[in-house]
């Protein structure tokens, strides 16, 4: 079943998806509840929920991905938790639940080893708070602006997307911004 769902969402079918994910998921539970450590059901509920996850995120329904995102961190071993609760991170800001991301961006941040795309992401979570946020503005965006260094550093340079994304426009009135955004495109100028 979990093959079907996970063919379905290749095919860009996420809604025909989602019944072969449900089917997956009941079948591995009956298998738990039988034998509460078998590996494989574990394995298997871990793959379904997180292809769920992804079909409800397709879908935009932000609210269910975060539920399957939950279930695929709790089958998933410690080595993989971040990557799915990155992927949280993004479904809870979707969803409008920016305090609950930054809570869970500020936790992943301490991990390191991730990507100049993970960073950027993050780093547009930060950005959308510190427009939400009376209290903690300049904390949210100076945090974001790190992020968005750090991302450069490994070789981030969507400056059309920095200057034109709305999630970015809280960070416009930060002069460090500014600057950041000054020497990408120094940095992705043509030489003369």
């Amino acid at each position: 079943y979990t093959n079907l769902g996970n063919a379905y969402i290749s095919g860009a079918r996420p809604d025909a998806s989602l019944e072969w994910y449900d089917r997956a998921i009941r079948v591995f539970d009956q298998v738990l509840e039988r034998e509460s450590n078998d590996v494989r059901a574990r394995l298997g509920l871990k793959i379904s929920y997180s292809g769920r996850a992804l079909a409800h995120f397709q879908l935009k329904h932000y609210a269910d991905a975060n539920a399957d995102w939950e279930k695929a961190i709790k089958f998933s071993p410690k080595p993989e938790q971040p990557r799915y609760r990155a992927l949280r991170a993004t479904s809870l800001r979707l969803a409008g639940r920016i305090d609950d991301a930054v809570q869970e961006v500020f936790e992943l941040t301490n991990i390191p080893g991730w990507n100049a795309e993970r960073l950027s992401g993050f780093a547009r979570i930060y950005s959308i708070a510190s427009g939400q946020s009376l209290k903690n503005a300049d904390e949210y965006a100076k945090r974001a602006i790190e992020l968005l260094k750090k991302s450069i550093q490994l070789n981030y340079n969507d400056t059309a997307l920095l200057k034109m994304d709305k999630d970015f426009e809280p960070l416009l009135k930060y002069g460090d911004f500014k600057k950041l955004i000054a020497d990408l495109d120094k940095k992705s100028a043509p030489e003369k």
